[in-house]
């Protein structure tokens, strides 16, 4: 769990966006965003609509498991 945050900062110091040559490349790309970003925004709204405001929602989308 310590180790977690240095792998997250180490693997994308080395992204190469100029690999995504093709749309195919792109589509995958932005497919995993969406994936990565949609269970989070959800928790971020459904804090929201039980009356928490924004900075505490925005606090607790972290906890989120996925689906």
């Amino acid at each position: 769990m310590f180790l977690l945050p240095f792998f997250s900062e180490f693997t994308q110091a080395r992204t190469r966006i100029g690999l995504l040559g093709d749309l195919a490349s792109w589509a995958t790309c932005l497919g995993d965003h969406r994936g990565n970003t949609t269970p989070v925004l959800r928790m971020v709204l459904a804090a929201r609509w039980t009356g928490l405001p924004w900075r505490d929602s925005v606090a607790l989308a972290p906890m989120n498991t996925g689906d």
